[in-house]
């Protein structure tokens, strides 16, 4: 098993040292991608050789954040099928021409598959952080980008919780960006209509299916997601934003906390 993985990490080295011989020269339009959605578009110069340290910077200018970001996140290439974080002396650009080969070493894709895949620059939550430095943010602009990157992971179903959690987390994210709860523009359809944003699958398809032939004995989750976003804001009576926005980044992220799967 050690032979095996010493030889892994003989063949990435390799990789890297030959994305490193096939650098190019010239003003290199990026991406930079953080999981809130929003990109940094920027145009740099010998941009082939810009290090994962040169993105990271730029990041910080541009989204405002604190010096002790450094140790909460990392530049990140990632797509469908592989993610990699890099080091600060890695180079973006020339690592993502040799994507494939890295796919073909660390996944079980095919050929096919592989072809079509494509990483992006993205900038988020360094696999390194520890659960006890993470809890002492106080920063909301980095517990927002944390909040962004663990509804993402719940989403996408890579985070396993009790049913509950899952519920109590959509109720905070539809208070942060559906607002206070209010029937008269809150219905079972809108609910319905946005399970895949706030529910990993199995928390409705296969629930969903049992509800059409009728052998499902459980609410449908649509209910439950909506008595959830009017319980929240039953207890958070104050305007969503400022310090009552920063609280609800931190509730959410304390559910996440308490599972093993988290960071």
């Amino acid at each position: 098993m050690a032979e095996r993985y010493r030889k892994r990490d003989d063949e990435h080295e390799q990789l890297v040292k030959k994305a490193h011989e096939k650098a190019m020269d010239g003003a290199v339009e990026i991406v930079l991608w953080l999981r809130d959605r929003k990109g940094i578009h920027v145009n740099l110069e010998d941009g082939h050789q810009a290090e994962a340290a040169d993105l990271f910077e730029i990041v910080l200018e541009q989204r405002g954040l604190p010096p002790e970001s450094e140790n909460v996140f990392s530049v990140w290439l990632v797509s469908p099928l592989l993610e990699l974080r890099l080091k600060n002396h890695h180079k973006p650009f020339q690592l993502a021409q040799l994507w494939d080969d890295f796919c073909a070493m660390y996944t079980d894709s095919s050929a096919d598959e592989i072809t079509r895949d494509e990483p992006v620059v993205m900038f988020q939550r360094n696999v390194f952080l520890t659960l006890e430095e993470e809890m002492k943010s106080s920063n909301e602009t980095i517990l927002c980008l944390l909040y962004h990157e663990a509804k993402f992971n719940v989403a996408e179903g890579r985070y396993i919780m009790d049913p509950s959690d899952y519920h109590a987390l959509a109720g905070i994210q539809a208070l942060i960006h559906l607002g206070p709860y209010d029937p008269k523009n809150h219905v079972p359809s809108q609910y319905r209509a946005n399970l895949s944003k706030f529910y990993p699958p199995h928390m409705y398809k296969f629930k969903l299916q049992l509800l059409h032939i009728g052998k499902s004995k459980e609410r449908p989750c649509e209910e439950l997601f909506m008595e959830a976003h009017r319980q929240i804001s039953a207890n958070r009576r104050e305007e969503i934003r400022g310090s009552v926005l920063r609280d609800l980044y931190r509730q959410y992220l304390q559910i996440c906390w308490k599972y093993p799967c988290y960071g």
